[in-house]
C-alpha cells in the first residue's frame, strides 16, 4: 500500500509546531515539537469485552511439553487445527493425510482448464508416512484440566466427506467424536484459506465445488447443534487465480455465519510482497482495519473471525512489531460488532513466537520455555487489562496522527476487579503527557503507571518466563503522568470516579479539552520525605540533567539521563536537600528533598 501522510488537523490545546528533524531513530512520520493526549472514560456505557479475541492458534500440541508451552497463557479462546494442514486432517488418526490425487485439475479466472499441485505436498507426505499425530488429545486434556473454560473454533477439512455433497458423514462423525470427548462443538471454520486452488483438492477443486460442500456441512452441523456457527474464508487482498471468490461465497449468505480472515500486517506469511519497513508495523491498525473494509466488508456484514493474525516488521519480535500489535488488539476491542474473535499466529511457532527458537539435541529448532519474546509480553500486558473486563466508551480527545487513521497515542479503558484500567500505548519517538478525565473531569485520585518501553523500535529483548515485563513508571496522585515513547502502558486508577471528596464542587466543571503547557513538563520526587532512596520522575522531557546540593550547595549528586523515571539509592545523610533539573528546553525545576 502508499502511504500517505499528511499533518493533523489543528486542535483544541494541542501544541502543533511540527519539528523539521527525524529523531535519531529515522522515525518515519513528523511529529509535534511536544506530544500529548487526553483519555476520557465514559463510565455511563460498557460492554463485556470478547474474550474470543485473545484465542491462539495451537500448534506443537504433540510435542513432550506442549501442553506446558499453552498452559504458561492461560488460553481463553483457541483454533484446531491450524494452518494449511488443517485441510489435510483425518480426525479419525488424529494425523494427516491427503485427501484426493496430488494433481487438481480446476478452471481458473478466465474458465481455463489447468493443473495445479497441492500446496506443501511434500510436508504433507512426510507428516502422513512419519504418522506424526497433531494433539487432538493434549488438547482435550487442557482443556477438562482448565476450571475457566475456553471456547474453541475448530477448522474442518472440506474434502473429508468424499465428492457426494449430499452427503456429511465425515462431519456429523467429527463433531459427534468431538462432543464424546466433552469438547465445546460451537464454532466451525470451514476450511483453510479455500481461496488459495493448492488448499483445495481433487474433491472440491472449484470455487462452486467449495460452495456446495460447505452448505452441506452447514446443514449438517446445525441438524446437530442449532446454535452452531460456521465460518468461511475470504480473501483479504487481490487474488488472481479467484478474484471473484468472496463475491461468489456471499451472493447466498444463508448458510454462514461469520467469515473468516487470516491478516498478516507488515511482512507476509504467504510469501508474496512485503511491507517489511519500520512504518508498516507503526500502522498496523490501519492495514488491518484495509484488509476487511476493502474486501470481505464489500460483500457482506457478517461478523468477522480473524482466525490467524500478526505483526511482523523490520524482521518482526521486535519494538516496532509488538506495539503495532497492542495497536491492533486496542482497535478491535472498539469495534467488538465486527471482530467477535481474534486467534494469534502462532505463539509457539515459527512465525510471531511467545518463545525463542533453540536447537534441541536432535538439532531441531524448538521454543525455548526458559524466556519469552516481546510478543509475549504484549500479550500478557494486554490481557491484563481486557481479559474477563467490561469495556468503557472512552474517547482519545487531543493526540497527533502519525497517518490518517492512526493516532500516535490511543488508549482504552476497563473495568476489571472494581477497578478502572487503562492499556495506553505511545507509537510515537516522545514520551506524551497523558491526561486522564473520567466523564470530562479530570482525575485527582491514586494511580498506579506500568509500562514496557523500549529505546529503539528495532530493539528485541528477551525475558525471563516468569519475569513482568511491565515495569514501574510511577505510583502518583492526578489527572496527568507521562508515557515513556514506544511503550505499552498499564494504568490502574484508585478509584472510579474523577474527584476527591474535599474538593469544591465549583472544581469539578468539565474542562477545555486541550493539554495545558504547565502540566507538559514537570518534576515529581517519591517518597518524600524518606529514609533511603527515593525517585525522580520527568514527565515531558526528552532528556535533563539533575543536581542534588545540601543546605550548604555542595553537590551531592549528579545525572544526565533520556529516562522518564530515576532511581536513586545512594545514601544521604538525614537533612534537606534540593534538587534542581534543567530540561532540554534549559528550563529549571527546583524540588526540596527531606532525608530522615
Amino acid at each position: 500500500m502508499k502511504i500517505n501522510i499528511k499533518k493533523t488537523a489543528i486542535t483544541v490545546g494541542l501544541f502543533l509546531a511540527y519539528s523539521s528533524a527525524i529523531t535519531a531513530q529515522s522515525y518515519p512520520f513528523p511529529l509535534p515539537a511536544t506530544v500529548s493526549a487526553t483519555l476520557n472514560i465514559k463510565t455511563g456505557t460498557k460492554v463485556k469485552y470478547k474474550n474470543a479475541q485473545l484465542g491462539l492458534n495451537l500448534t506443537r500440541l504433540s510435542d513432550s511439553n506442549g501442553k506446558d508451552l499453552f498452559r504458561k497463557w492461560g488460553t481463553l479462546g483457541a483454533r484446531f487445527p491450524h494452518g494449511l494442514f488443517s485441510n489435510w486432517y483425518d480426525w479419525r488418526t488424529d494425523e494427516t493425510k491427503l485427501f484426493g490425487s496430488e494433481m487438481i485439475t480446476l478452471k481458473n479466472a478466465r474458465n481455463q482448464t489447468v493443473q495445479r499441485e497441492v500446496d506443501k505436498l511434500s510436508s504433507i507426505k512426510t507428516f502422513q508416512t512419519n504418522h506424526a499425530k497433531v494433539g487432538i488429545g493434549v488438547l482435550e486434556s487442557l482443556y477438562k484440566e482448565r476450571t475457566a473454560k475456553f471456547d474453541i473454533v475448530w477448522t474442518f477439512n472440506m474434502s473429508a466427506d468424499g465428492r457426494d455433497v449430499n452427503k456429511s458423514n465425515e462431519t456429523k462423525a467429527r463433531y459427534d467424536d468431538l462432543r464424546r470427548r466433552g469438547l465445546p462443538v460451537d464454532f466451525v471454520e470451514m476450511g483453510n484459506e479455500n481461496f488459495y486452488p493448492g488448499q483445495r483438492s481433487t474433491i472440491i477443486p472449484n470455487t462452486w465445488n467449495y460452495i456446495a460442500r460447505a452448505k452441506a456441512m452447514s446443514k449438517a452441523l446445525k441438524a446437530k447443534n442449532r446454535n452452531i456457527q460456521v465460518s468461511v474464508p475470504m480473501l483479504r487482498r487481490g487474488n488472481a487465480f479467484n478474484p471473484n471468490w468472496n463475491a461468489a461465497l456471499a451472493r447466498d449468505d444463508s448458510f454462514f455465519d461469520a467469515v473468516s480472515v487470516h491478516s498478516y500486517q507488515g511482512e507476509d506469511p504467504d510469501g508474496n510482497a512485503s511491507n517489511d519497513g519500520i512504518e508498516y508495523g507503526l500502522i498496523a491498525r490501519k492495514t488491518l482495519k484495509e484488509s476487511i473494509d476493502n474486501y470481505a466488508r464489500k460483500v457482506t456484514s457478517k461478523p468477522i473471525w480473524l482466525t490467524e493474525w500478526g505483526v511482523k516488521s523490520a524482521g518482526g519480535s521486535n519494538a516496532v512489531s509488538a506495539l503495532g500489535a497492542a495497536d491492533c488488539y486496542l482497535y478491535m476491542s472498539e469495534n467488538m460488532d465486527t471482530y467477535h474473535r481474534a486467534t494469534w499466529f502462532t505463539p509457539t511457532g515459527s512465525l510471531n513466537s511467545f518463545y525463542p527458537t533453540i536447537t534441541n539435541s536432535a538439532g531441531r529448532p524448538v521454543p525455548d520455555p526458559t524466556r519469552k519474546t516481546v510478543y509475549a509480553a504484549m500479550y500478557e500486558a494486554v490481557k491484563s487489562v481486557f481479559a474477563y473486563s467490561e469495556v468503557y466508551t472512552t474517547s482519545i480527545l487531543t493526540s497527533p496522527n502519525i497517518t490518517s487513521g492512526v493516532k500516535g497515542v490511543s488508549a482504552r479503558a476497563t473495568l476489571k476487579g472494581g477497578k478502572i484500567k487503562i492499556i495506553a500505548v505511545n507509537l510515537t519517538s516522545k514520551p506524551a503527557a497523558f491526561v486522564i478525565k473520567i466523564n470530562g473531569v479530570k482525575y485527582t485520585k491514586n494511580f498506579n503507571h506500568k509500562a514496557i518501553k523500549f529505546n529503539e523500535l528495532t530493539d528485541k529483548p528477551l525475558y525471563d518466563i516468569g519475569d513482568n515485563a511491565l515495569k514501574d513508571v510511577r505510583n502518583g496522585r492526578g489527572h496527568v503522568t507521562s508515557l515513556p515513547k514506544f511503550s505499552i502502558n498499564v494504568i490502574t486508577l484508585s478509584s472510579t470516579s474523577a474527584k476527591s471528596a474535599f474538593l469544591k464542587d465549583s472544581d469539578q466543571s468539565v474542562e477545555n479539552e486541550g493539554v495545558d503547557e504547565d502540566i507538559l513538563r514537570s518534576v515529581n520526587v517519591f517518597p518524600n520525605p524518606t529514609t533511603k532512596d527515593f525517585n525522580i520522575s520527568l514527565f515531558g522531557m526528552e532528556k535533563a540533567d539533575i543536581t542534588i546540593t545540601d543546605m550548604l550547595g555542595k553537590v551531592i549528586y549528579k545525572k544526565s539521563t533520556i529516562e522518564p523515571n530515576v532511581n536513586i539509592e545512594q545514601a544521604f545523610k538525614s537533612g534537606l536537600y534540593l534538587i534542581k533539573v534543567v530540561d532540554d528546553n534549559k528550563k529549571e525545576y527546583i524540588k526540596k528533598l527531606i532525608i530522615n
